[in-house]
């Protein structure tokens, strides 16, 4: 006798197995899904860094040409500022403390106040003032200025300004001297 196979009937054996398939094939559709997904994020990721970098890139090379025009203008300045300097040196006179000290040797001797400020340019043309705190200062700074000791080291020598300020209370007294001082003769 033959037996043939019923293909319509469901029977318990099959029946599992139909299960089992049926679980494998929804967690490997879950397990696909999920890794198509993170594909996408990495996909994503990626691409928002390769942009972030290509910024990245062309602001550093913005900065670095701007860096080297800070550069060479701050050298332009360095430059300037030199030269400016050596301006400003060849208008003095390279025997400034010789002037002062010959002015400060006879000021002190004398028992006069300080000087307060003294210049001397490359043509021996002083420039200098008193500042005296009381007026009996300031009349006797005017009588000594007028003696020999001080006036023999100078060729010429006068007021440019004096002033007597009592509106604060306090005497505020400045003696301004120009003038031109004889030559010292120094070995250097």
């Amino acid at each position: 006798m033959k037996k043939r196979i019923n293909l319509f009937k469901k029977e318990d054996r099959y029946v599992h197995l139909d299960e089992t398939l049926r679980k494998v094939n929804n967690w490997g559709t879950g397990v696909a899904v999920l890794l198509f997904v993170s594909f996408l994020g990495l996909f994503a990721y990626n691409f928002f860094l390769s942009t972030n970098l290509i910024k990245l890139t062309t602001e550093k090379e913005s900065l670095s040409k701007q860096l080297d025009n800070t550069n060479t203008q701050f050298k332009i300045n360095y430059v300037a500022n030199k030269t400016d300097q050596l301006k400003l040196y060849s208008k003095q006179d390279a025997h400034f403390t010789q002037y002062f000290n010959q002015v400060k040797d006879v000021l002190d001797t004398n028992g006069m106040p300080a000087v307060s400020s003294f210049e001397v340019d490359n043509k021996q043309e002083v420039s200098f003032s008193f500042r005296p705190f009381t007026y009996e200062e300031f009349k006797t700074i005017l009588a000594f200025v007028e003696s020999d000791p001080f006036t023999s080291l100078f060729k010429t020598l006068t007021i440019s300004s004096g002033m007597y300020d009592n509106a604060t209370g306090i005497p505020l007294i400045t003696l301004k001297f120009t003038g031109t001082m004889k030559h010292v003769d120094t070995a250097i």
